[in-house]
C-alpha cells in the first residue's frame, strides 16, 4: 500500500488534506498510465506519474464524495474503440477531522 498527500480537497464548507492509500500501488499506476497515455510517446509523457495519479485520484475523490457516490469512477474514452469506459475503485473513509482525511483506495475494475 502506498500513502498519496492530496492537498486542498474541497469538502462541504471546508478544506482538508488528503492521505490516499492505495491498495496495489504498482497496478493501478500501470492502469492509470495505460489508459490516460496509451497513445502518447514517452518523452511527451509527465515525468511524474504519481504526481498526476494523485491530483486525479483527489479530484474524483472530491467529486465522489460531493455526490455521495459509494466508488469513485475515472471516466475516459477508449481510443482504440472510440467508446466510453471507466475505471472503477472502491474507497474508505478511515479517519476524518477538520483539516485531514485518510482514506483507503482499492482497484476494482473496469466497466
Amino acid at each position: 500500500m502506498k500513502t498519496l498527500n492530496y492537498n486542498g480537497l474541497d469538502l462541504e464548507d471546508k478544506q482538508v488534506d488528503v492521505e490516499i492509500k492505495v491498495k496495489d500501488f504498482e497496478e493501478v499506476l500501470r492502469i492509470y498510465e495505460s489508459v490516460k497515455y496509451d497513445d502518447t510517446d514517452y518523452e511527451n509523457r509527465p515525468d511524474n506519474l504519481t504526481d498526476e495519479l494523485t491530483k486525479d485520484l483527489g479530484l474524483y475523490l472530491e467529486e465522489t464524495l460531493q455526490d455521495d457516490d459509494e466508488t469513485i469512477v475515472f471516466g475516459y474514452v477508449n481510443r482504440d474503440t472510440n467508446e466510453d469506459e471507466n475505471i472503477e475503485f472502491n474507497y474508505n473513509v478511515i479517519e476524518e477531522d477538520e483539516t485531514d482525511m485518510i482514506v483507503e483506495v482499492e482497484y476494482k475494475g473496469r466497466f
